[in-house]
């Protein structure tokens, strides 16, 4: 299954993360939001926040309504932008 994948600055990735939980009435009992917080996301050294997703989950109403927000890369870019392995010692 095809990932969709999208890079943002925190303000936006926040915004679009707020907006979904609120549309899918997070926090419940199951869980307290539906995406990482932006402090626990994927960064990439310029300091963006990169997310990858399922087309059926971006295809939820509450998810596509925020996906402006969200700039879509390719998969190749995500690669690329993707942190460095920490080297092992």
């Amino acid at each position: 299954m095809t990932q969709r994948y999208f890079v943002a600055s925190h303000e936006d990735y926040e915004a679009a993360r707020l907006a979904v939980d609120a549309s899918l009435g997070y926090p419940s009992e199951r869980a307290e939001t539906i995406w990482s917080p932006a402090a626990s996301g994927i960064v990439t050294t310029d300091g963006r926040l990169l997310l990858s997703l399922l087309p059926e989950f971006c295809d939820r109403e509450a998810v596509a309504s925020v996906l402006h927000m969200l700039h879509e890369i390719t998969e190749a870019a995500y690669r690329e932008l993707l942190p460095p392995e920490p080297e092992a010692t």
